[in-house]
């Protein structure tokens, strides 16, 4: 979708079936781009598909495989580089070096919970394995030097030197420990951006509200990652989905979630939080609020629907999951909820 931050209106520039000349339902079917939008130096967003759920009597081998595919705003075409040779592995993540003419993919398998981590050649059309066991939402960084780096199943740091074909895996210790991520920690899905120049990455995992920051100019046998604290002081099991961002004023952004224990109303609570790397300072922004809550019709029984709560003083906020934060060049903040799936728009947040 295309969405006019100006105007309010929307349009779908990327239909993946028809694009792709598909007919498909079902396990067999394109169901959604889980990807982030990645957005290249030519301006092209690139995007990829992957498999849904399988209902009752579906076999997920049955899924043929995702599809990857570019949008370019300034011609307002869309482009398919076609399926990917990985049978019943759809796409959840898709990062762009131009400069070299390469795609770098994060596929993952409902059949076989298999991850891997793929480069596609352009010119040549041809793929090439990286790693076969990535975390199952792996998610692509690329430094200032072109190195791309992923996080592995067990929660170590695969680096990729596209020009030597040089793979190397190393932990990432934290205090002299290593950090983990297994059925004690359950930190689960890690989410990491890369700052401007391309020399650290800042990581926050799904179920923990610790920021992390790590220098991608290590050249050790392990990655040392600094732990700069929690974004939210809580008790309770947090839940940030891909709200990772950095603002123009050079700070860092995170929305994350917690069940509600004020004992004002119930069910959970979505804060905008914020680091400031030059004071270390973690603020707490606020629970997010929609000021026009008819922005959709909840008084009718309508699926999907069910993604709000409104709070004794009549607040309507954002209830089950939120699925991404983008702060705008302008200091703009941009979250998107599930259900129904839509955008809030926070003005005016990190000014620069």
């Amino acid at each position: 979708m295309e969405l006019d931050p100006k105007t309010g209106k929307q349009r779908i520039v990327i239909d993946t079936h028809k694009l792709n000349d598909i007919d498909a339902s079902g396990i067999r079917a394109q169901a959604k781009i889980h990807t982030r939008n990645y957005v290249g130096k030519s301006g092209r967003i690139y995007v990829a598909s992957k498999q849904g759920y399988p209902a009752d009597g579906e076999n997920p081998w049955d899924y043929p495989g995702g599809y990857v595919m570019h949008y370019d705003p300034k011609t307002d075409t869309a482009h398919s580089y076609g399926m990917i040779p990985f049978h019943a592995h759809g796409v959840c993540d898709i990062v762009a070096d131009e400069d070299r003419g390469i795609l770098y993919l994060a596929t993952q398998s409902d059949a076989d919970r298999q991850a891997l981590w793929v480069r596609y050649d352009i010119d040549s059309d041809s793929y090439k394995m990286i790693y076969s066991n990535l975390s199952f939402y792996g998610q692509t960084l690329l430094d200032r030097e072109g190195t791309a780096y992923n996080i592995t199943e067990d929660n170590r740091i695969v680096s990729y030197n596209p020009d030597t074909g040089r793979v190397r895996v190393r932990p990432m210790m934290v205090d002299g420990e290593r950090l983990t991520n297994d059925n004690e920690t359950q930190r689960g899905v890690p989410t990491w951006i890369v700052t401007p120049n391309g020399a650290h990455a800042y990581l926050i995992y799904m179920s923990e509200p610790t920021l992390y920051r790590i220098d991608l100019r290590q050249d050790g046998g392990s990655f040392v990652v600094e732990r700069l604290g929690d974004m939210l002081e809580t008790d309770q099991r947090t839940d940030s989905r891909c709200a990772l961002s950095m603002g123009p004023d050079g700070r860092v952004y995170v929305v994350l979630s917690e069940p509600n224990k004020t004992g004002f109303g119930g069910h959970r609570l979505h804060h905008l939080t914020r680091y400031d790397p030059k004071t270390g300072a973690i603020d707490d922004l606020g629970v997010l609020a929609v000021k026009n809550p008819d922005f959709a019709n909840f008084k009718e029984n309508r699926g999907w629907h069910h993604g709000y709560h409104t709070l004794p003083d009549g607040t309507l906020t954002p209830l089950y999951n939120h699925m991404g934060l983008w702060m705008g060049s302008n200091g703009d903040a941009y979250v998107t909820i599930i259900y129904p799936y839509s955008v809030l728009h926070i003005k005016g947040v990190a000014k620069p």
